[in-house]
């Protein structure tokens, strides 16, 4: 059991904000809910959009942006390589003890006159009110392609 005492309210709410924050492209907002040394891991770091700024990890891993400095980059090319980005939570599962949060996610985009529909999972690591850690999970990769 943790000693932590962020609540199942709290965990909500920092992913409303997030899906709020990704929709609106309001980068303060997002930052807000990270802490300092977060880490986001996400298969997108393996698209040629996001591998100068991805730490790419040994075979079988997800790509990682770290710190303050890597999330801003990884959400500045989210907003460049997705540019109008909706992103709809379709379902979220919270744990209390320790806190986070599981949460599918829908997007849609469109650049160039191609559509983009996306479709994962997210999950957050939250410690006292912030995220630590997020891993992304998408089911396929082609997903993330304009048609």
């Amino acid at each position: 059991m943790s000693n932590d005492l962020t609540t199942r309210e709290q965990v909500e709410q920092i992913v409303h904000d997030y899906e709020r924050g990704v929709n609106e492209g309001d980068l303060a907002l997002i930052m807000s809910l990270f802490t300092e040394d977060a880490v986001f891991y996400d298969p997108v770091g393996w698209m040629d959009e996001f591998k100068d700024v991805a730490e790419l990890q040994p075979e079988g891993l997800q790509p990682a942006f770290r710190g303050r400095q890597g999330l801003e980059q990884f959400f500045g090319r989210v907003a460049a390589t997705f540019p109008n980005i909706q992103f709809k939570v379709q379902w979220l599962f919270v744990s209390e003890d320790p806190p986070g949060a599981a949460f599918e996610w829908r997007g849609y985009s469109e650049k160039d006159g191609k559509v983009l529909h996306a479709r994962a999972v997210d999950v957050f690591e939250i410690t006292n009110g912030k995220v630590t850690a997020v891993r992304g999970y998408i089911a396929n990769p082609n997903t993330f392609e304009y048609t």
